[in-house]
């Protein structure tokens, strides 16, 4: 697991986190409060799971990943089309089709 970095400035702020393996950066609004919290635990499931959350001015998102595969729920593990902060997994999917 990486860390979490942020960096701000008199315009805004940039944070910057690992999930999945994968690197990600949001921008964030200037003033933000920003709490982070990562954990590598086996779930009940018996899987490895790892779960990053990231709480921006209240608002806390919830990245878990398993076998590679991330999902995004809110803090009441509500599902985020949006993928967070960071939008994970909201990017536009294209399907490959034989004609």
């Amino acid at each position: 697991m990486g860390g979490t970095s942020v960096i701000s400035s008199s315009s805004g702020g940039m944070i910057t986190t690992t999930i999945g393996g994968r690197t990600y950066t949001a921008q964030i609004p200037l003033a933000s409060s920003i709490s982070t919290q990562s954990s590598t635990f086996t779930n009940n499931n018996g899987q490895l799971e790892e779960r990053v959350a990231v709480t921006i001015n209240g608002d806390t998102t919830v990245y878990s990943t398993i076998n590679g595969q991330t999902t995004v729920t809110d803090g009441q593990g509500n599902p985020r089309p949006d993928g967070g902060p960071f939008h994970v997994g909201a990017q536009q999917r294209f399907t490959q089709r034989r004609f």
